[in-house]
């Protein structure tokens, strides 16, 4: 599978953790990273810093920082990940480079790349604004951003009303949803929000193997446990048989709450559940890690 991977790398620990299972995937053949939201050069360097511990020289686009709508909530990285950044020798210009070249990958594979948004989705946003052609091209799209069930137990003090993705840049949400034009798998916070881990066992696995020391270095054991929300997005895109799935339609209104609504013939494919332990061991043995309790 092609896939081109939209990130705002550098905030939340789970896209630090997200592109080492498309790194370690044999389904996957990944074609750039492109970062997105404050400081995205700072974000791009983060990726580098992760992408080079392993070995792999994959092509990284800095994208825009400020949203199409709305303030600009994602200002800088994290302490942890902005030091895991500097480690990289590759400084990034401001200069937005993303569009254009997200624009070729697609152009020159047409039909073949799946487009994975774990960020805001501005970067996607401006790319189907300026090309509106290019959703037609595209073999699919990914987005981990919504939330559509009103389940009682769901923490609304922890992930509020609305979910951060789309909260990030309502418009930028708006026209990708309203614009997509070839299926679209999406998953909301309120299935990502069922698993997480304990911050320190896992930091002290991942230290243990070399080519994941930058993200070991990017984890802050002072939270209190790490959610998996871009990487169980992922996982589901390539495990497909793994996950429930309901087909309809999506939309994002003015305030940036997502509403579902299911149909046969809808071109949006929203994951309504999953087995968290499967998951995990996918993670793990993707990454070829043990676990330390």
């Amino acid at each position: 599978m092609k896939i081109l991977l939209d990130t705002d790398i550098g905030c939340d620990i789970d896209d630090c953790l997200a592109i080492p299972y498309l790194l370690s995937s044999e389904r996957v053949e990944l074609l750039g990273i492109t970062t997105v939201t404050g400081s995205p050069n700072k974000r791009a360097q983060l990726a580098r810093a992760v992408c080079d511990a392993c070995g792999k020289d994959i092509p990284i686009h800095v994208g825009f920082a400020e949203p199409l709508s709305g303030p600009l909530y994602q200002t800088a990285l994290t302490d942890t990940q902005e030091a895991v950044a500097k480690q990289s020798s590759v400084a990034y210009s401001e200069e937005p480079t993303a569009i254009e070249f997200m624009r070729q990958i697609i152009e020159d594979n047409p039909h073949e790349v799946t487009l994975v948004s774990i960020g805001p989705l501005t970067n996607i946003g401006v790319l189907f604004s300026e090309y509106p052609h290019i959703p037609s091209l595209l073999k699919g799209l990914a987005i981990m951003g919504g939330r559509y069930t009103n389940d009682p137990d769901f923490d609304t003090a922890r992930w509020g009303k609305k979910e951060w993705n789309i909260h990030c840049d309502i418009k930028a949400a708006n026209i990708v949803f309203s614009q997509c034009a070839s299926p679209c798998l999406v998953i909301g916070v309120e299935q990502t929000c069922r698993f997480s881990v304990i911050p320190q066992p896992l930091k002290e696995t991942l230290f243990r193997y070399p080519q994941w020391r930058p993200v070991s270095d990017s984890i802050n054991t002072v939270a209190k446990s790490i959610y998996f929300h871009d990487v169980i997005l992922l996982y589901s895109l390539l495990h497909p048989e793994d996950v429930e799935i309901i087909c309809g339609n999506i939309s994002v209104d003015s305030e940036g709450t997502t509403e579902f609504t299911s149909s046969d013939e809808g071109m949006f494919c929203l994951v309504s559940g999953y087995d968290p332990y499967r998951f995990f061991e996918s993670y793990k043995e993707a990454l070829g890690i043990e676990l330390q309790s």
